[in-house]
């Protein structure tokens, strides 16, 4: 189980480039996390740790197994490494992948998927990731945590989306 997730808007002719050279997940990477001297992410976003718990609220499931456009927010898509170096898994969405995401994200009620996912979070009848122990003992819920990653997750992928960007994400 990674600790964070990554994610990176970046234009999909430079990742098209990127993946069309021999060494091309490395170059990927190195744009995403170094100061590559030519391609950059057009923005980037850490989940920090409340990742997984947004993957819990929106799938219901802790892990593979949900369907995209839920799984794509955080945890799938098409994956293009798996256990390699110091991440945990590394997937890229496309322009029309991201758009779905995008539009269903805008359409969620967050505080009705809350409502019906929070006591399921809350007795460990769907473990979540580093659920506890945020400002004074909080959990995910209480701190606000959830509730400000999943704004910046629907800014981020709506901005994503307008712009026709490829999102990549990296969990490590």
């Amino acid at each position: 189980m990674g600790i964070w997730t990554w994610l990176f808007r970046m234009r999909p002719d430079d990742v098209d480039a990127l993946l069309a050279q021999p060494d091309g997940l490395d170059q990927l990477l190195d744009a995403c996390f170094s100061e590559h001297p030519q391609v950059r992410p057009v923005a980037q976003m850490d989940t920090h740790r409340v990742w997984h718990a947004i993957h819990v609220l929106l799938t219901g499931k802790e892990g593979d197994g949900a369907d995209p456009p839920a799984s794509h927010v955080v945890w799938d898509g098409h994956r293009l490494s798996w256990g390699g170096g110091p991440y945990v898994a590394e997937t890229l969405l496309r322009p029309d992948q991201v758009r779905k995401v995008a539009d269903y994200l805008d359409a969620l009620d967050f505080d009705e998927l809350l409502h019906a996912r929070a006591p399921a979070m809350r007795n460990g009848e769907l473990w979540v990731y580093s659920f506890t122990g945020w400002n004074d003992g909080l959990d995910l819920i209480e701190s606000g945590a959830l509730a400000r990653t999943f704004n910046e997750l629907r800014t981020f992928y709506r901005a994503a989306a307008r712009a026709g960007d490829v999102v990549c994400k990296s969990r490590g």
